[in-house]
Order: C-alpha cells, then sequence, then structure tokens
C-alpha cells in the first residue's frame, strides 16, 4: 500500500500550487493524510464510488470534518478555510490514483458532512 506524504503533496504538480495551505495549516493536513493511509478509511473511499455513487471524499469527510485541528479551520470563513477544502481535494486525487483509481472529470455532491458539498468522482 502506498502512502502520501507532505513531501509526495509537494512534489505534486497540483499540490506543490499549495504551499499556502502546507505553510499555514500543515499540521491539519499532515492529519488528512494520515486518514488517508487508514485501511478502513480507504475502504470507505472505495465504497463511496462503487456502492453508493457518491465521491470517494464522502466516505471520509466525516472523519475529516471531526478532527479538531480541521475543524478549527472549516469554522472560519474566507480564503484560507476554501484553500484548505481545495488541499484536502487533492490529497484525496494523489492517494486514489495511487489505489489505481482515475479522475472522470465529473463532480458529485458529497451528500454527507458539512463543510465539503462537491467532490470529484473517480473510476477504476
Amino acid at each position: 500500500m502506498t502512502h502520501v506524504t507532505l513531501a509526495e503533496f509537494r512534489k505534486d504538480a497540483q499540490g506543490r500550487r499549495y504551499t499556502d495551505v502546507l505553510d499555514r495549516d500543515g499540521a491539519a493536513l499532515q492529519d488528512v493524510l494520515r486518514i488517508l493511509q487508514d485501511g478502513e478509511e480507504q475502504r470507505g473511499l472505495e465504497y463511496a464510488e462503487t456502492r453508493f455513487d457518491r465521491p470517494a471524499l464522502a466516505g471520509i469527510v466525516k472523519t475529516i470534518e471531526r478532527l479538531r485541528s480541521v475543524s478549527s479551520i472549516l469554522a472560519r470563513r474566507g480564503i484560507r478555510r476554501n484553500r484548505f477544502k481545495m488541499a484536502v481535494g487533492v490529497a484525496v486525487r494523489i492517494r486514489m490514483e495511487s489505489l489505481g483509481w482515475r479522475k472522470t472529470g465529473r463532480k458529485g455532491s458529497v451528500g454527507v458532512g458539512s463543510h465539503f458539498s462537491r467532490a470529484e468522482h473517480y473510476t477504476r
């Protein structure tokens, strides 16, 4: 199983565009990456796509939103919050690609959670 690290996130073509998030909220993003490494959470990503026709993020969004480090960022308004949410989407993409999935170019309703409304769908 491949794990996504902050170093890999920084090397990713899209991830490197989020240095502001890494500098300000790197600890919270690291917490998200830890969730993405968990086997049970990985199944949540895949079940969301295969069994519930929801974006992968729907399978872990509640777990992410419960993290204290993340909830404090999501409770705010403005660009910092939005940039963090986009960085979470990048982290999910990196993880899904490492599992053999690819983007569909189609967004869908997350349907659960409080702060993420739409996210990318993936296919094998």
